[in-house]
């Protein structure tokens, strides 16, 4: 049963508005459709009040006399109508409802207002995917060890995303998906992993981790920093404790830190 409301407006003005609202993915956003309400003018009863949100052409909300309706996805406050307050809510922002929303309040045939509302995802543009923002921590890397590379991709929407690894400008790695993870800022980020062994003739070669993401294409360009595996030597030191004739051995561990392979080649 839709409940009896009353307003009191003022009939004989027609109110027009335009707004644009940004949302992060995966966020509630709320369209903005208002009524004017006076304290002035002659007492109405809802059932001559209508409200419809349409996007694209296709009704996405509803509030009259026969029913009232709205899409999933999307909800409204129906405690509000008896202030005037017809926002819709976007639940769980997403790039399939950017787009122009339009909001017509009428009374018995009497368009008292309309608004149109354009809804897009933060860091769009032209309502399109944003993009991931890529970086490799720069590590060493050891000479004839099993490695294992990380690249990052951070800030896109919507998954998935699919990685690639280059050496020298050809493909060592064939692109392959990964799970993503959701970020509290409604956007995802996922990591691709490279796992190899160095060599000699790695050193001062271009590698590159390559990202695609919804038809467009992100590349990260760098080189390893090869070193030789660190050397650890232990040295037993003998002590006499004088004058009870007790003796002691002392073990100390070294670790030689590794050098990079130009500086081992220098010296050996």
């Amino acid at each position: 049963m839709i409940p009896v409301l009353f307003f009191s407006v003022h009939l004989s003005l027609l109110s027009v508005s335009s707004s644009e609202i940004q949302a992060s993915p995966n966020t509630n956003a709320t369209l903005p459709c208002n009524v004017t309400l006076s304290a002035e003018g002659d007492n109405i009863n809802q059932s001559l009040i209508a409200v419809s949100w349409i996007k694209n052409g296709s009704e996405i909300a509803s509030f009259g006399k026969a029913a009232t309706q709205i899409k999933e996805g999307f909800s409204w406050d129906n405690a509000d109508f008896v202030n005037g307050d017809f926002s819709l809510v976007v639940l769980k922002a997403s790039l399939d409802l950017q787009g122009m929303y339009e909001c017509t309040i009428s009374y018995n045939f009497t368009i008292l207002h309309y608004s149109n509302v354009t809804f897009s995802i933060i860091g769009t543009s032209c309502f399109c995917s944003p993009s991931p923002t890529l970086s490799l921590p720069h590590q060493w890397v050891v000479l004839d060890t099993k490695t294992q590379l990380k690249c990052h991709a951070d800030g896109f929407y919507p998954p998935p995303v699919s990685f690639s690894w280059t050496r020298a400008g050809e493909v060592i790695q064939p692109p392959y998906q990964v799970e993503v993870e959701l970020t509290p800022d409604g956007y995802y980020r996922a990591v691709g992993n490279l796992t190899f062994y160095p060599s000699h003739e790695d050193q001062n070669v271009t590698f590159g981790c390559k990202v695609s993401h919804s038809g467009n294409y992100q590349e990260l360009d760098f080189q390893l920093s090869i070193t030789r595996e660190s050397l650890r030597v232990t040295v037993s030191i003998l002590v006499a404790l004088m004058p009870h004739g007790l003796s002691v051995f002392l073990t100390v561990l070294l670790i030689l830190h590794p050098l990079s392979l130009h500086n081992v080649t220098s010296v050996l």
